[in-house]
């Protein structure tokens, strides 16, 4: 892939990713920029060839694609730092900003058809080309599967481990629970 893909926030969601593409030798990882409030908390990004940076500014400015990763309630400080962190003059640039939302274990194959659905046309509103949308809503959730079978551990700690108190990932719970996904 010849685009640069950022993360602000380098959490666990974040970490899942870019392992997944990584292990698919489908991105460089000389192409992917992480930005965390902390340098020693980047560290394992590091040690996968990962551009780090505590400036969000940095990751914006280097990037095509960029997942924001951080809490709801730090949204302002992230978005202000990016504004104050920013390593060239920008005027107009196009960027695909992905938030991240918490992944679900669904028993019901059409309901699985029809999230995956919902995720591709989610990014075909945001202007990724339908094949890509799709390819990437179906390795998302093929991931996840992959993973509860793999670690052997039950889909509601999985779960756990990515919600933070108070973060995106549990508001996105909140919401599919609302919705009654279940």
């Amino acid at each position: 892939m010849s685009f640069n893909l950022g993360f602000i926030g380098g959490g666990n969601m974040s970490t899942a990713i870019v392992q997944g593409i990584l292990k698919k030798d489908s991105h460089s990882p000389s192409r992917i920029w992480v930005s965390g409030p902390r340098l020693n908390n980047l560290k394992q990004w590091s040690e996968l060839g990962t551009n780090i940076t505590t400036k969000n500014g940095e990751v914006f400015c280097n990037c095509d694609v960029i997942f924001l990763g951080v809490k709801p309630g730090m949204l302002y400080m992230a978005v202000n730092d990016c504004l104050k962190t920013l390593t060239t003059a920008v005027s107009c640039k196009k960027v695909l900003f992905v938030s991240m939302l918490a992944g679900i274990s669904i028993g019901e194959l059409q309901k699985m058809y029809i999230i995956i659905e919902a995720l591709a046309d989610g990014a075909v509103k945001q202007g990724v080309p339908r094949a890509q949308a799709l390819r990437f809503a179906a390795q998302m959730v093929a991931g996840s599967g992959k993973m509860v079978l793999q670690t052997g551990k039950h889909p509601g700690l999985l779960k756990d481990e990515v919600c933070s108190p108070g973060g995106s990932t549990i508001c996105g719970v909140a919401a599919l629970e609302e919705g009654k996904i279940r």
